[in-house]
């Protein structure tokens, strides 16, 4: 979620964010408390706003959260996103 986050606003700032609030909302599909986590994250509007939510959820859910990304694979994730270089 947070190189989700960080990279939609390296490369398209705030317009990133906008996209970012419909997308890191997926990744707690199925969360206890998802309701709460939803409205924060359709409401971010930088990459500190994220984090300030994932430190939230780490803290109320540290293993269920490490469970849910443990599949994830960030640079498959960037490749696909249009207009944005990976390194």
């Amino acid at each position: 979620m947070r190189d989700h986050g960080d990279l939609l606003w390296e490369c398209k700032e705030r317009k990133g964010m906008m996209e970012a609030r419909k997308h890191l909302v997926q990744y707690l599909h199925g969360f206890p408390g998802v309701k709460e986590y939803r409205t924060q994250l359709v409401h971010v509007e930088s990459p500190t706003d994220i984090h300030a939510v994932i430190a939230r959820i780490e803290a109320e859910h540290p293993t269920l959260l490490g469970q849910k990304i443990s599949g994830a694979n960030p640079e498959s994730l960037a490749m696909s996103w249009d207009g944005c270089p990976v390194d």
